[in-house]
């Protein structure tokens, strides 16, 4: 597990914790984190939730040659790292497009990357999107990509495999309590 918390965040969380009746974490895993620090306290996982109504199943849609990842485009969701392997992908599916959603410091620097990687047409890159779209792009593709390097939980995970969706992840941070191999 990476923990990369500074001394001062550790600092902070020594002395706050020991005196909260209860904390909540997005995270199943941060009673361990904590105690990895020394921290002692009454933890409580509360895991996020997506909206039924909007992330759920139609059956009958097509699926399009579409590979999608939601994200706000910081270092820890390796969009980068996506493009590199979306080209390899491109060579024995040509006819495959990716979809890379959302909005973030990061985007600019992806796009212009995507544009020296990827062939034009083979990508776009929307913007920020209604979770309603959202949902009907998730029920039309292939998949979801999400490679973050850390995560507490993984709600875009969640919409995803709520619509029916097949995710790739990483095995990181809260990300196996929300996506299992095989499942």
């Amino acid at each position: 597990m990476r923990r990369d918390v500074t001394p001062e965040v550790v600092e902070g969380f020594r002395r706050l914790v020991p005196g909260a009746a209860l904390v909540l974490c997005s995270n199943a895993d941060a009673r361990e984190d904590f105690e990895h620090y020394g921290i002692k306290g009454r933890f409580e996982w509360l895991p996020n939730s997506f909206d039924p109504d909007v992330f759920h199943p139609v059956s009958g849609l097509p699926k399009r040659e579409n590979l999608v990842h939601v994200s706000g485009f910081t270092d820890q969701k390796r969009a980068p790292d996506i493009l590199r392997a979306f080209a390899i992908v491109l060579r024995s599916r040509p006819s495959a497009r990716l979809l890379m959603v959302g909005n973030g410091i990061g985007r600019a620097a992806t796009e212009d990357l995507a544009s020296r990687l990827l062939p034009p047409g083979s990508f776009e890159f929307p913007g920020f999107v209604p979770k309603m779209e959202i949902a009907d792009i998730l029920r039309c593709c292939r998949g979801f990509v999400f490679p973050s390097s850390a995560e507490t939980f993984g709600c875009a995970l969640m919409e995803a495999m709520a619509c029916g969706c097949p995710v790739l992840t990483t095995r990181v941070g809260g990300i196996p309590h929300v996506a299992r191999e095989g499942e």
